[in-house]
């Protein structure tokens, strides 16, 4: 109180040499410090909506840049700006990631320069002491002192009220009013001391107590100015807490009907025991949370949502998870459902449009098995052409492997069955046609007859190409290098058929034993009753006389009984002419048995061949 007193009385000395620079530098303190709170309250938003809303927070961000220039301009000594500037520079980056585009980074502030002390103007008759700055480095400055007027004991104690002043400062700087208001509260009472114990050696009036005085207002009245500010800060700063409850407890009344039992909103994730309405029910009101969490997600906490809110907002969070991801599957199931009934057939295990991938030697199972091909394949091109906007559900996308994977083999595999089946008929084909070539000597030597394949075997070849034929699809190059093949066979036959019909002629008798004319009566009856309709126009016996043999053989399969035979045999030519036109020659065996009585029994015979050999009418009696 003693030194407040000293204080008003030379208040009036006091004032041009104080207020002055003072009070530029508290008006800029202030202004600067009120703007760094800003920025600092800003950056609390930009960080929250960088993950919630980043393209708010690069607003924000920007807007943020403007008030740190700001800062620097009207205090480039500010000691939080490297601080803020490193804060500019993380969140520049964050968003950066979040956002897929660069962002441009502020650069950071080399040191501020230092602020010019302002000069106090000089006042008649009052000695000069040197003005407080505040602009970066602390305000206490140790006046001009007459040490020699004052005794060291109030010197040192001079000393000590200066590095009281200049740590209450440095308080002020971190923001520390109480630690402030402590230091400043023991300067003061050196002060005191200094007042009680050296009143005579040290009065109010020197220099240098003067200048200690005008230091330790100075000092004083930053502490005020200090405790004013964080009392508004603090009223502030109460009603910004009041507000931000009060937009929580807004929305958890929005939130909390969707995670509430009770509620006709309730979303109930569980399916136990529902009926269609409940169904219907919770999916209406899924629809409508999600608008209201969308909305929700777009709010501004800025001071932070509370834990009660957090735990609503996580809550619905979940449910609307589970229920998005359930619904999903529900309506992408049920925009496939058409193409899975359509695919499905042809890769279930049993049923009539299933395609099988394997061996078959069943000409009829391979036709079948080649039609499921050739629809399933159609049908597979339009379902690669649609359009799944919901996606496609397991099921579908099962079906779809499984049956580009058998689209894919099956080819193969009726190949396979194609050849086991045909024998490989390109490869029959070039083996009769080999066969053909290689007798060739008839084109040299009038005199021999072309070998001719006969009709079973044209007609084996030409079932072989026809079978291909209603696999393969049409053009298809194996099938059509069959079908040139098998034309070429006819083609070549023919012309030996041809050549050997003119070239035919028939053996002249030369049978000079008994029965000559039982056995061409036999043979020409044989051959009338195998070929129906034939006219018989000459018959020969070709073989000089009897051939007769005796073997000793079973008398049947069963080999339970021998017996003892003796055959004689003649073979025979007939020339007959078929309903057809065509003449041929057939050649027969002729036979008759001893009898156990030493006679012999009635002939018989059997043709060579049933086709015999194609002749000229004209040759026939040559």
């Amino acid at each position: 109180m003693h030194f407040m007193l000293r204080l008003k009385k030379l208040f009036p000395l006091l004032a041009l040499l104080i207020l002055l620079p003072l009070s530029v530098g508290l008006v800029l303190a202030a202004d600067s410090k009120e703007l760094a709170n800003q920025i600092q309250k800003s950056f609390s938003s930009v960080k929250r909506n960088i993950v919630t809303n980043p393209q708010k927070a690069e607003t924000e961000l920007a807007e943020t840049m403007g008030m740190l220039e700001e800062l620097k301009a009207a205090d480039p000594a500010n000691s939080q700006i490297p601080r803020l500037e490193e804060q500019v520079e993380k969140f520049n980056k964050d968003l950066a990631k979040r956002l897929g585009r660069n962002v441009k980074p502020v650069t950071r502030a080399t040191a501020a320069p230092k602020t010019p002390v302002v000069a106090a103007p000089s006042v008649p008759a009052t000695p000069q002491v040197a003005a407080p700055s505040r602009p970066s480095s602390p305000v206490v400055q140790t006046g001009a002192k007459d040490n020699s007027t004052l005794p060291s004991a109030v010197v040192s104690r001079i000393k000590k009220i200066d590095q009281g002043l200049e740590k209450a400062q440095k308080a002020l700087d971190n923001q520390s009013i109480q630690r402030a208001e402590l230091e400043f509260k023991s300067a003061t009472k050196i002060y005191a001391e200094i007042e009680q114990r050296y009143a005579a050696d040290a009065p109010a009036d020197h220099p240098d107590m003067v200048a200690v005085a005008g230091r330790m207002s100075a000092v004083n009245t930053l502490i005020e100015s200090a405790a004013k500010a964080a009392a508004g800060e603090m009223a502030v700063k109460a009603e910004a807490e009041a507000a931000n409850q009060s937009l929580a407890e807004n929305w958890i009344a929005k939130l909390d009907p969707f995670i509430t039992r009770d509620n006709a909103k309730y979303l109930d994730k569980t399916g136990w025991g529902k009926e269609a309405a409940d169904f219907a029910r919770v999916r209406q009101s899924y629809g409508e949370a999600e608008v209201v969490f969308a909305e929700y997600q777009q709010v501004d906490f800025p001071l932070g949502k509370p834990m009660e809110l957090q735990n609503s907002e996580n809550s619905l969070r979940s449910t609307l998870d589970t229920l998005r991801s359930t619904y999903a599957q529900e309506d992408t199931a049920k925009a496939s459902e058409a193409w899975l009934a359509k695919l499905e057939p042809f890769v279930s295990s049993m049923g009539s449009k299933t395609l099988i991938v394997g061996f078959t030697s069943n000409v009829s199972e391979m036709k079948s098995q080649k039609s499921i091909f050739d629809e399933a394949s159609k049908l597979f091109e339009q379902y690669l052409q649609a359009d799944f906007p919901l996606g496609k559900s397991p099921g579908l996308q099962r079906v779809e492997d499984e049956l580009a994977d058998l689209l894919a083999k099956f080819p193969e595999g009726l190949q396979r069955s194609m050849a086991a089946q045909s024998g490989n008929a390109e490869q029959k084909l070039d083996q009769e046609i080999a066969f053909l070539k290689s007798k060739e000597e008839w084109r040299n030597d009038s005199s021999k007859r072309p070998y001719c394949l006969s009709d079973e075997r044209i007609n084996d070849a030409r079932k072989l190409v026809d079978t291909a034929a209603g696999l393969l699809p049409a053009g298809d190059p194996s099938l059509v290098r069959m079908q040139g093949k098998m034309a070429s066979l006819v083609q070549m036959n023919n012309e030996r058929r041809t050549i050997n019909a003119e070239r035919t002629r028939m053996v002249p008798d030369t049978f000079g034993g008994d029965g000559k004319g039982e056995i061409k009566q036999t043979a020409e009856g044989l051959v009338s009753a195998k070929i129906t309709g034939s006219k018989i126009l000459r018959t020969t016996v070709i073989s000089e006389d009897w051939k007769e043999e005796s073997v000793q053989e079973w008398t049947d399969t069963t080999q339970t009984a021998v017996r003892f035979r003796t055959t004689r045999s003649v073979t025979a030519q007939v020339a007959a002419k078929k309903s057809d036109g065509e003449v041929r020659l057939y050649t027969l065996a002729i036979a008759k048995d001893r009898r156990t009585d030493g006679s012999w029994g009635k002939l018989y015979g059997n043709l060579h061949s049933d086709l015999g050999d194609l002749m000229l009418e004209e040759n026939v009696k040559k």
